[in-house]
Protein backbone atom coordinates (compact mmCIF):
# COMPACT_ATOMS: atom_id res chain seq x y z
CA UNK A 1 0.00 0.00 0.00
CA UNK A 2 1.42 3.39 -0.89
CA UNK A 3 0.91 6.31 1.08
CA UNK A 4 0.74 9.94 -0.15
CA UNK A 5 1.96 12.95 1.56
CA UNK A 6 -0.86 15.50 2.63
CA UNK A 7 -0.06 18.05 -0.07
CA UNK A 8 -0.47 15.37 -3.00
CA UNK A 9 -3.94 14.25 -2.29
CA UNK A 10 -6.63 15.10 -5.13
CA UNK A 11 -9.21 17.70 -4.11
CA UNK A 12 -7.42 18.74 -1.33
CA UNK A 13 -7.30 22.43 -0.26
CA UNK A 14 -7.11 25.47 -2.73
CA UNK A 15 -5.46 25.16 -6.03
CA UNK A 16 -1.67 26.46 -6.60
CA UNK A 17 -1.36 30.04 -7.36
CA UNK A 18 0.03 29.44 -10.86
CA UNK A 19 -2.57 27.39 -11.37
CA UNK A 20 -5.55 29.98 -10.32
CA UNK A 21 -4.21 32.45 -12.12
CA UNK A 22 -3.94 30.23 -15.62
CA UNK A 23 -7.70 29.49 -15.24
CA UNK A 24 -8.80 32.93 -13.99
CA UNK A 25 -7.17 34.38 -17.32
CA UNK A 26 -8.58 31.02 -19.34
CA UNK A 27 -11.90 32.45 -18.22
CA UNK A 28 -11.56 35.80 -18.85
CA UNK A 29 -10.27 34.99 -22.07
CA UNK A 30 -13.17 33.28 -22.74
CA UNK A 31 -15.57 36.03 -21.83
CA UNK A 32 -13.78 38.62 -23.96
CA UNK A 33 -14.26 36.76 -26.55
CA UNK A 34 -17.80 36.20 -26.09
CA UNK A 35 -18.29 39.76 -25.73
CA UNK A 36 -15.99 40.90 -28.56
CA UNK A 37 -17.99 38.33 -30.94
CA UNK A 38 -21.16 39.56 -29.98
CA UNK A 39 -20.53 43.23 -30.39
CA UNK A 40 -19.59 42.04 -33.77
CA UNK A 41 -22.17 40.36 -34.66
CA UNK A 42 -24.30 43.60 -33.40
CA UNK A 43 -22.11 45.77 -35.61
CA UNK A 44 -22.27 43.77 -39.03
CA UNK A 45 -26.09 43.53 -38.53
CA UNK A 46 -26.39 47.28 -37.97
CA UNK A 47 -24.47 48.01 -40.57
CA UNK A 48 -26.05 46.06 -42.97
CA UNK A 49 -29.34 47.58 -41.85
CA UNK A 50 -28.09 50.96 -42.38
CA UNK A 51 -26.73 50.25 -45.84
CA UNK A 52 -30.01 48.71 -47.01
CA UNK A 53 -31.84 51.68 -45.52
CA UNK A 54 -29.79 54.04 -47.69
CA UNK A 55 -30.85 52.22 -50.80
CA UNK A 56 -33.13 54.30 -53.54
CA UNK A 57 -37.04 52.46 -53.52
CA UNK A 58 -36.76 51.40 -56.96
CA UNK A 59 -40.50 49.94 -57.57
CA UNK A 60 -43.86 50.73 -55.85
CA UNK A 61 -45.94 53.87 -55.16
CA UNK A 62 -44.83 56.76 -53.19
CA UNK A 63 -47.47 59.83 -52.51
CA UNK A 64 -45.88 63.04 -53.10
CA UNK A 65 -47.39 66.28 -51.76
CA UNK A 66 -48.31 69.01 -54.30
CA UNK A 67 -48.71 66.66 -56.76
CA UNK A 68 -51.46 67.29 -59.32
CA UNK A 69 -51.14 64.44 -61.43
CA UNK A 70 -49.37 61.02 -61.62
CA UNK A 71 -45.68 61.25 -62.23
CA UNK A 72 -44.21 58.63 -62.68
CA UNK A 73 -39.90 57.71 -62.37
CA UNK A 74 -38.82 55.08 -65.61
CA UNK A 75 -35.09 53.85 -65.30
CA UNK A 76 -33.90 52.96 -68.22
CA UNK A 77 -31.35 49.60 -68.58
CA UNK A 78 -28.23 51.25 -67.29
CA UNK A 79 -30.96 52.87 -64.41
CA UNK A 80 -30.91 56.59 -65.55
CA UNK A 81 -34.27 57.77 -64.28
CA UNK A 82 -36.83 59.73 -66.57
CA UNK A 83 -39.35 61.37 -65.16
CA UNK A 84 -42.87 61.19 -67.10
CA UNK A 85 -45.78 63.67 -65.82
CA UNK A 86 -48.58 65.89 -67.34
CA UNK A 87 -47.26 69.40 -66.55
CA UNK A 88 -43.75 71.00 -66.07
CA UNK A 89 -45.09 71.57 -61.93
CA UNK A 90 -45.68 67.72 -61.14
CA UNK A 91 -42.87 66.54 -63.28
CA UNK A 92 -40.21 69.30 -61.35
CA UNK A 93 -41.97 68.54 -57.26
CA UNK A 94 -39.95 65.19 -57.04
CA UNK A 95 -36.96 66.39 -59.34
CA UNK A 96 -34.80 67.41 -56.35
CA UNK A 97 -34.66 64.20 -54.38
CA UNK A 98 -34.04 62.22 -57.70
CA UNK A 99 -31.22 64.50 -58.21
CA UNK A 100 -29.73 64.21 -55.22
CA UNK A 101 -30.36 60.54 -55.81
CA UNK A 102 -28.24 60.73 -58.88
CA UNK A 103 -25.69 62.31 -57.44
CA UNK A 104 -24.93 59.92 -54.67
CA UNK A 105 -25.90 56.51 -56.31
CA UNK A 106 -24.71 56.88 -59.98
Amino acid sequence: MTTTAPGNQRGAGPAPPRRRFLRRFAWTAAGLTGVLLAAGATGGLWLRHALVESLPQLDGERHVAGLQAPVSVVRDGLGIPTLHGESRGDVTTPIFPRSAWVRLFT
